[in-house]
């Protein structure tokens, strides 16, 4: 993933279940590593191109997309693949803000295509104050939504992981008793100790 400039997510360490298995569930790797997130932003400034960053949401969010599925195909669930929006982008310049939900679908052929479409943009957030409220209500629901996103997943990883864990313990053999292997205190009853007798 190329460097957003904000992410709604958890870092790698705050999962318990070995994530970096999965494909595209890791952002970056370093020690603030970001694991599938759910929303990201990107800032153009006042003299920003917001085609750019329409452009710069759309790489981003497919790879958290992907990452996304592939996390779901770990957990053996079924990728539908419907047009349900997934993940979640915006970018602003400061005025205009556009914010975008990203899917995937699968072709017949197998091909996987990423759709991006830009579900609202917000009001002026340099014009009237009640819209600069409005627009910032919408986008702390937003981060609310995509955080929660984020903990279910993660959640639904960590239990799959505890069950995969309790399940090994359950088909291993218990150990022997340790009197099975004490040996016999009689050593008349061991042969190669046992008294010839003439």
């Amino acid at each position: 993933m190329a460097k957003v400039d904000a992410v709604e997510g958890f870092l790698q360490r705050s999962f318990k279940a070995p994530i970096d298995r999965i494909n595209g569930a890791i952002c970056t790797n370093d020690v603030y590593s970001l694991a599938l997130p759910h929303l990201l932003i990107e800032f153009k400034g006042p003299e920003g191109s917001m085609l750019v960053g329409r452009s710069q949401c759309a790489y981003d969010a497919a790879f958290a997309v992907y990452g996304h599925d592939e996390a779901m195909k770990s957990l053996g669930k079924h990728v539908t693949n419907d047009k349900k929006v997934i993940v979640f982008s915006m970018s602003t310049n400061g005025e205009l803000t556009d914010i975008f939900g990203h899917f995937a679908t699968t072709k017949d052929t197998g091909d996987i295509i990423y759709y991006q479409c830009r579900l609202v943009r917000l009001p002026c957030l340099a014009d009237e104050y009640e819209d600069f409220k409005k627009a910032c209500s919408i986008i702390h629901n937003l981060q609310h939504l995509a955080r929660q996103r984020s903990a279910t997943l993660r959640d639904m990883l960590e239990a799959a992981e505890i069950a995969s864990k309790n399940a090994a313990s359950a088909v291993m053999p218990p150990p022997p008793s340790p009197s099975s292997k004490r040996p016999s205190s009689d050593p008349a009853s061991s042969p190669s100790k046992r008294a010839r007798v003439e």
